[in-house]
């Protein structure tokens, strides 16, 4: 294995480090409340985690993992703001507009960097840790299930925008956590089944707290309705 693979290696596993944080303090805070509730540095920290994930899988050529960071990465940004009340007024036509640059610019970026370095391109390259003496062939299929295990994930920000923009406010709602659950748990399996350990250990980290998330929303629930 080549020293640059420890480099990448590292980056990846330096990315997870925010997003775990990101839900541990969010649960911890949650605890606290006796509610589900979300802070600005749950939404600093997505920032952070998602810009270091895209560097990994930029390195890594994983275009489907890459792609996916896309969406989360402008949410986290725009909950940011909302919450440091600097947003600006919803436009579909200013979603439709950031969104197309961001796709534009950072396919773009993948693409130039897949070619200076192999004068050829791929979408994919499977993941290899630094201690496997080869890298395992793995099916196209199971990229593409991995892959909408990843969107599904991904889904729960569209949602969880659409619901903060109305009720101007950034919240996290049990649909919000139901979906990350599933979709992180499929692509928990995805990762641990090409033997992506950066991706595992990714998704990992939040399971627990999605859970008591659920938990700490249905507790409260039925405390309103029994009044």
């Amino acid at each position: 294995m080549e020293f640059k693979h420890w480099i990448y290696f590292g980056l990846g596993t330096l990315a997870t480090i925010p997003f775990g944080l990101r839900s541990v303090l969010q649960w911890f805070l949650s605890e606290y409340r006796k509610k589900s509730h979300v802070t600005l540095s749950f939404w600093t920290l997505s920032i952070v985690g998602n810009v270091l994930m895209l560097a990994h899988y930029l390195i890594q050529v994983q275009f489907h993992l890459y792609f996916i960071r896309f969406f989360p990465f402008y949410f986290a940004f725009r909950q940011y703001r909302m919450m440091n009340k600097k947003a600006a007024p919803f436009s579909r036509a200013k979603l439709i507009l950031h969104l197309s640059i961001i796709i534009t610019v950072f396919t773009a970026l993948f693409i130039l960097r897949v070619y200076l370095e192999h004068k050829d391109f791929h979408w994919i390259f499977n993941p290899q840790m630094p201690w496997a003496k080869s890298v395992r062939n793995i099916s196209s299929l199971s990229h593409i299930i991995g892959f909408l295990g990843a969107s599904l994930f991904m889904s729960r920000l569209w949602i969880q925008w659409w619901q903060s923009e109305r009720a101007k406010e950034s919240i996290l709602s049990s649909s919000f956590w139901w979906i990350s659950l599933i979709g992180g748990s499929l692509t928990l399996g995805y990762a641990l089944y090409i033997q992506d350990l950066i991706t595992a250990l990714g998704y990992s980290v939040g399971l627990i707290p999605y859970v008591r998330n659920l938990m700490l929303i249905r507790k409260e629930a039925q405390e309103k309705t029994a009044l």
